[in-house]
């Protein structure tokens, strides 16, 4: 199966439909997902990725935990003028992660994505994965 994402037309939004076979994979995927969105093709085209931030979070569950993530990947996005295109996870649970980005520095994006919102975000687990459904304000 592997992991993929789509993206949806949603009024005013992107909703962000993403699947994966294991959770590390859907977070990841979700990083590949955002960095499409902000500055499409640039990570396919990027052999080396310099730049490197930490992330930690906690959540109540997974599906926070995932909208939080990515909030900070587009936080240090837009502060870091950078776009990240990997993660590598010394930690992840389905409440819990310890994060490393990698990424490259950029001059600007060609969307501007405002929020990850909460607004119909869901994971599942199912038995072949996981999918999830975020919603991006943009």
């Amino acid at each position: 199966m592997g992991a993929s994402f789509r993206l949806e037309p949603h009024t005013a939004d992107i909703r962000l439909v993403l699947t994966a076979e294991t959770l590390p994979e859907l977070f990841q995927i979700a990083v590949v997902a955002l960095a499409e969105i902000l500055l499409p093709g640039e990570c396919h085209a990027r052999r080396r990725l310099p730049l490197r931030r930490s992330v930690a979070r906690k959540a109540p569950d997974t599906t926070a935990l995932l909208v939080d993530f990515l909030c900070d990947v587009l936080w240090h996005s837009q502060v870091g003028k950078a776009l990240f295109c990997r993660v590598s996870f010394a930690q992840l649970t389905p409440t819990e992660l310890e994060a490393q980005l990698w990424g490259v520095r950029v001059e600007g994006f060609v969307q501007d994505v405002k929020a990850v919102t909460y607004h119909e975000a869901e994971v599942r687990r199912h038995s072949t994965g996981y999918e999830a459904r975020l919603v991006l304000d943009v």
